[in-house]
């Protein structure tokens, strides 16, 4: 007992050494607790948690060693959050907001190895506050391009790709200086591959000046192919192309048409885009024995500059995989050339074919794998005089709409609807799924009450536009359509829903109603609502893309956007159907559609519509209605 009092004062003495110790500790672990999490928020995209966490992390702990991290990653977070404000205000003040922070990056930290990733976001978000007005911002692009020691060609690389989608009065100044003063020959070869995405009046004096005076060889080299690819695309014609499967029924013809070969025919010219007249013609030059043939894929080349060099867009018909080169597409006014890559599902072998179109004439490729048929079509995209006299003589500029339906299918749903649409290659697993694509179409709908198997007492509802069928929920949804009464009195116009038993129950989700001045539509101005859709894109992200654009320039192109007009995208994913519908545009940065007056359509009955849509292109479950 005596022993006590001598060793009680050195145990309080640890004891309290350990208290101090402890909560110093302690603070160390929740300063870097705090930043992980923040940034487990980062990787998982939870922007707005993360933007939350950052922001304690930083009040917390002014002098934490991971401030200049911290604020490069609240930075990307306010960047990324922009593109979810639904004003051109908010999206302005989140942007400034993150130049900010990388500015007290940039300040503060120095020496930090963030401040290269800071410099190059800094630049992307000043390229952004450019196109929404805040011009002044342009010299911060300047700034990284013009300042950087040639060590850093990255990051001049990653502020010269800001300029891709702005103004040629913003960009071309800066691509010239860079071309003609900067050392490092990458980043002048990637200044050649960003004045492709320009007009040609204005890129090609640059492209010619580097392909005569760049001291490098292999930039020289480049700005010649550029300057040819950009005067390519100026030649105001495409190759259309048009890619079918069928089966020979006929084995007493196998001989003339080798088995893994292919044979061309030359074919009497057709309306432009009219695949009828030609499936008609080429069903005839081959004897007229095969079976009703399948749609595979149409477009024309060549692609748009942002699809790259190394783009490979492969179409499946017969027992073959087709790749039509879109580089060695040679476009000239009174004949077009290329080549057509067959390769056998069966053996992998490939050959190559070449192709020559000329105006007056279209070309058919057939090739065989015993019962199996690849079909191409190809034709010359682009009036030749005899047809702009003719169109000129028939007043066709001043002709307005889009012409009539050109009916391939006649479809009968439940209720007695009977849907007459322009889709021809339906197979029976399109009528499986709860979505049915009805493609642009017409749907004469009986009244409430009208036995439809019978003798009708009145004259049905109609549909006209983009129609869509929802089995499980047993309604019509038009997209860009007209509903017309039993009277063919125009009720609505836009996004409208139909009961399948009840047209007068009609639901409209966007556009307009009339309940006076309706305008009276004869049978014969009946119209298609839309222009076709002359280019398929397939797999862009697993989407297939049916677009508008028959050909593609510079205002349709951007360094990390493709503008795809009036369009169509679908996929399946989740074990869900989506088709989004509008005027769209890809991000590719992103892997994110933006579409505008638009609507999203989805298996189970969701449906989204507003003036823009964003719709991740790996989760469209993660859509939104940015503005309505």
């Amino acid at each position: 007992m005596r022993n006590k009092p001598r060793f009680f004062p050195w145990i309080l003495i640890l004891a309290a050494a350990a208290a101090l110790a402890g909560p110093a500790l302690g603070g160390a672990d929740q300063d870097l607790d705090l930043f992980f999490k923040a940034k487990e928020s980062v990787f998982k995209h939870e922007w707005k948690e993360a933007q939350g966490r950052l922001e304690s992390y930083l009040k917390e702990y002014p002098r934490g060693r991971m401030r200049d991290e911290a604020l490069y990653w609240l930075a990307d977070c306010l960047h990324r959050l922009a593109g979810e404000e639904k004003g051109q205000a908010a999206v302005v003040e989140r942007e400034k907001a993150a130049l900010a922070r990388l500015d007290d990056v940039l300040r503060s930290h120095p020496q930090s190895m963030w401040k290269d990733d800071a410099l190059t976001l800094r630049a992307e978000i000043a390229a952004s506050l450019v196109l929404l007005g805040e011009s002044a911002y342009s010299r911060l692009i300047d700034e990284v391009v013009r300042t950087q020691n040639k060590d850093a060609g990255y990051i001049k690389i990653g502020a010269l790709n800001s300029l891709a989608e702005l103004d040629a009065s913003i960009a071309l100044p800066i691509l010239r200086r860079t071309l003609r003063e900067d050392p490092d020959s990458s980043v002048r070869g990637r200044c050649l591959a960003l004045l492709i995405r320009f007009p040609a009046e204005e890129a090609l004096p640059l492209l010619d000046d580097a392909a005569a005076k760049d001291k490098s060889d292999a930039v020289r080299l480049a700005a010649k192919k550029t300057a040819d690819q950009v005067r390519q695309q100026a030649v105001p014609v495409r190759l259309r192309y048009f890619v079918y499967g069928a089966r020979f029924l006929d084995e007493s013809r196998y001989s003339e048409f080798p088995d893994n070969d292919v044979r061309e025919i030359t074919l009497e010219r057709s309306a432009e885009g009219d695949a009828g007249a030609l499936l008609d013609k080429a069903r005839r030059a081959i004897g007229g024995k095969i079976s009703s043939p399948a749609s595979s894929a149409n477009g024309t080349m060549p692609l748009p500059p942002t699809f790259g060099p190394s783009s490979r867009i492969m179409n499946r018909a017969g027992d073959f995989l087709i790749w039509i080169n879109s580089q060695a597409v040679i476009l000239r006014a009174d004949c077009i050339s290329g080549e057509v890559e067959f390769r056998s599902r069966k053996t992998n072998e490939a050959f190559t074919r070449s192709i020559r179109v000329d105006p007056s004439k279209d070309k058919l490729l057939v090739a065989r794998s015993g019962s199996n048929l690849a079909l191409l079509l190809f034709q010359f995209a682009g009036e030749t005089a005899e047809e702009k006299e003719s169109g000129a003589a028939k007043g066709k500029s001043d002709s307005t709409g889009y012409g009539p339906l050109d009916i391939h299918s006649r479809i009968a749903l439940t209720h007695g609807i009977k849907v007459h649409t322009e889709k021809a290659d339906y197979a029976l697993g399109d009528f499986e799924t709860n979505l049915i694509d009805l493609n642009q179409a017409k749907a004469e709908i009986p009244a409430r009450g009208e036995r439809p198997f019978l003798t009708p007492r009145g004259a049905p509802w109609r549909l006209i536009g983009d129609l869509f069928f929802l089995r499980d929920k047993d309604v019509l949804i038009g997209f860009g359509s007209t509903l017309l009464n039993p009277d063919r009195e125009v009720v609505a116009e836009g996004l409208i829903q139909v009961p399948a038993g009840d047209p007068a129950g009609f639901k409209l989700l966007d556009g307009r109603s009339f309940e006076k001045n309706r305008k009276i539509v004869a049978a014969e101005d009946e119209e298609r609502t839309r222009p076709i859709y002359p280019t398929q894109i397939s797999n862009e992200w697993g989407w297939t893309i049916f677009t508008t654009r028959g050909s593609w320039g510079q205002a349709e192109t951007g360094g990390r956007k493709t503008d795809y007009g009036l369009s169509r995208a679908t996929r399946s994913h989740d074990g869900r159907d989506w088709v989004l519908i509008g005027q769209i545009i890809s991000l590719l940065d992103q892997r994110t559609f933006i579409a505008r007056q638009a609507a999203l359509i989805v298996s189970d009955g969701t449906i989204l519509q507003g003036s823009e849509i964003r719709v991740p292109a790996d989760n469209p479950a993660g859509s939104i209605v940015v503005q309505k």
